[in-house]
């Protein structure tokens, strides 16, 4: 019942996938009935089991029994007073179920409608505090999140405007997260970030979520606090990376370009010209949007909103080129001497 729509679309098509051995089957029924029980100790146990079957279990097997598997799951965690040791098992269930079936063996209708199911659940649990606290249960969410966006926001239908919605306050949500908690959180913040970039191949749709998100990581990276270790600088970068691949590379600007092909010399050559001092590029990449972080895109997917359309033209393109020509140089310029010891001793920093 849970996948035979969202929001009122239309029922998927009857075919199914080939069934599963009788006696697995058995056995993973009386697990998921397990999970919806009342008793939390009795779902907490279900739930771990399911994990552990979902982890091993032949990918063949997956895709037979893939909506039996993700129903339960979905439809605890949409509980608003879950414990958040039932949660955690949950999601510990889900990422493997996500990450291991084999999608070419789903119907395609059943298919397109996983990525905006998920992120319904997901979203609405990093949006209670009591979720935000658990920092593991955070990660474990985000990670699950990650693994949506890599193998099911490819065959999801991207022109629904509740999918851009959900990718948009995902990047919000990730632009929120990455500048507190602890290591594992902010690589993780990272990793969402890069994904959302590397799976969305429409740079005006990322457009406007481009100044909050190279907000939060130049200031994660000028005055994020160094002791946490290379991997969050790592990560931080690669996203960072990403973005500006995919918002001011040539090809996805050839339309509205009037300038030269975009180098790192033609970067350093502009930021030349226009800064004389340190303190204007630390100034200017303070804010390096001139907008706060997801500026208009600050609502839930349910509040009905609609994101902003932004005119990637050519004016667009140099003032973007030029914000992100003094971030990119108020970075490598930054007066921190654990950054700067980092480059020195981590080759992944250097890169």
């Amino acid at each position: 019942q849970v996948l035979k729509g969202v929001r009122g679309g239309t029922p998927p098509p009857a075919r199914m996938a080939p069934p599963m051995p009788m006696s697995p089957s058995l056995s993973l029924q009386g697990i998921c009935i397990e999970i919806c029980d009342p008793a939390v100790p009795v779902a907490l146990d279900a739930a771990e089991a399911l994990a552990k079957h979902l982890k091993t279990a032949p990918v063949a097997e997956l895709a037979a029994t893939f909506d039996f598997s993700l129903a339960p799951i979905f439809s605890r965690l949409g509980e608003p007073d879950i414990p958040v040791s039932l949660l955690e098992s949950l999601l510990s269930a889900l990422t493997p179920l996500l990450d291991r079936v084999d999608i070419c063996l789903i119907a395609d209708a059943r298919a397109r409608r996983v990525f905006p199911l998920v992120m319904e659940r997901l979203l609405a649990l990093l949006e209670r505090k009591d979720v935000l606290v658990a920092e593991d249960v955070a990660v474990a969410i985000l990670c699950c999140a990650e693994t949506a966006l890599r193998r099911w926001y490819p065959v999801c239908d991207r022109g629904v405007e509740l999918v851009r919605l959900q990718l948009g306050f995902l990047t919000h949500m990730a632009v929120q997260l990455i500048d507190r908690g602890h290591r594992d959180l902010r690589v993780r913040c990272a990793l969402i970030l890069a994904a959302v970039a590397d799976v969305e191949d429409n740079a005006d749709k990322l457009a406007c979520f481009y100044p909050g998100v190279c907000t939060a990581l130049v200031k994660l990276l000028i005055h994020g606090d160094f002791k946490l270790g290379s991997k969050v600088i790592v990560a931080a970068c690669d996203a960072w990376r990403s973005w500006i691949l995919r918002e001011l590379d040539d090809a996805s600007n050839a339309r509205g370009a009037d300038t030269a092909p975009l180098t790192l010399a033609g970067l350093f050559q502009n930021y030349n010209c226009k800064v004389a001092s340190r303190s204007a590029v630390e100034s200017s990449a303070a804010s390096v949007a001139g907008t706060s972080p997801m500026s208009g895109c600050r609502s839930s997917p349910s509040s009905g909103l609609k994101l902003p359309n932004v005119n990637r033209d050519a004016s667009w393109l140099r003032e973007a080129v030029d914000r992100t020509t003094e971030a990119l140089c108020a970075v490598l310029q930054a007066p921190q001497d654990q950054l700067v010891a980092m480059r020195v001793e981590k080759a992944g920093v250097r890169r």
